[in-house]
């Protein structure tokens, strides 16, 4: 799944440009503004107010392991959702984990369930206001968390298999949606990204 973010404010729907043919669906429109990086295409504005996350429009199998994603992101916020995955459009399914979410404190902390709660957690904030680069691996159970290009956790676990939806914008695992600016989303299913791709696609958004 590929997400931009372009069109205008009216859009609430948006391709996906990779290969699940699953499009983003927002319950309700927000702002359009320019990109975080030179090299993306549009971006999004998440007010924080009531449904206002977007989900793509048809359930998948999650994977335990074996996969990747990558949000490009900013915010001043704390303790704010930027996406997960939920068994439910609206936030309130029964499974969910593998949230992303803005710390308190403005660390980022990436939530997985495996034999219970486990978190990974950058030991730096990042609610400054900046563009950033997250990309979330897994596999042979070892979960890491790479931020503008650099590894900065790491844990142990599978997550889960099960059918899920990917909600940009919300994580129910702190109960709130995002406020802020979101760019692009990209999962990546059976495909681990390694550390030199990693390195080199923030270099080229970068650039």
């Amino acid at each position: 799944m590929y997400y931009q973010f372009d069109g205008d404010n009216s859009a609430t729907n948006f391709p996906d440009y990779g290969t699940f043919s699953s499009d983003l669906i927002l319950h309700s429109s927000n702002t359009s503004v320019a990109p975080l990086y030179a090299t993306t295409n549009g971006a999004r504005d998440f007010g924080g107010v009531g449904l206002s996350h977007g989900y793509n429009s048809s359930l998948f199998v999650a994977p335990a392991q074996n996969y990747s994603y990558e949000i490009i992101f900013s915010t001043t916020s704390t303790n704010v959702g930027i996406c997960e995955f939920n068994s439910d459009s609206s936030g309130n399914g029964g499974s969910w984990d593998r949230s992303l979410n803005v710390t308190s404190s403005g660390q980022l902390e990436f939530y997985y369930f495996s034999g219970g709660f486990r978190y990974l957690t950058s030991p730096l904030t990042y609610n400054d206001g900046n563009p950033h680069h997250v990309v979330i691996t897994h596999q042979s159970n070892n979960p890491k968390m790479y931020v503008d290009g650099v590894e900065v956790a790491s844990g142990i676990g599978n997550t889960a298999q099960y059918f899920a939806l990917i909600l940009i914008g919300y994580s129910k695992n702190n109960g709130n949606n995002f406020v802020g600016t979101i760019d692009e989303f990209v999962y990546y299913i059976n495909r681990v990204l390694t550390p030199q791709e990693i390195a080199d696609r923030y270099a080229l958004l970068t650039s």
